[in-house]
């Protein structure tokens, strides 16, 4: 389980994330969307504990946690991106990985 409690947090004097409340459960697939500079990579970067709340209570049960980071990925993606390209790709990287975990497994007679 991921929560999230009145958390908030600032560069310096600008609030970018205030009074953020939610929970993610086991089995729960989640994206995070918004406009450029609205705060998304921040708080996916205090869910993984990279940066430290000025107030509230973030709770993190989870052992893995999948996070790409902001990189340029254009031999995948072409730019301009869309969601439906974004889906597509990590969609790919969920089955490739579903194969290889197949694949490992039978190696290993399990």
């Amino acid at each position: 389980m991921i929560k999230l409690t009145n958390v908030e947090f600032c560069y310096g004097n600008e609030h970018i994330i205030d009074e953020c409340n939610f929970t993610v459960n086991n089995g729960d697939l989640i994206g995070i969307i918004g406009e450029n500079g609205i705060g998304k990579t921040t708080l996916l970067k205090i869910i993984l504990g990279i940066y430290k709340v000025h107030s509230g209570e973030v709770i993190n049960d989870f052992k893995n946690i999948g996070f790409l980071s902001q990189i340029n990925i254009d031999n995948k993606i072409s730019n301009p991106c869309n969601v439906r390209k974004i889906l597509v790709f990590y969609l790919k990287l969920i089955l490739i990985t579903r194969f290889l975990t197949h694949v490992t497994l039978e190696r290993l007679f399990l």
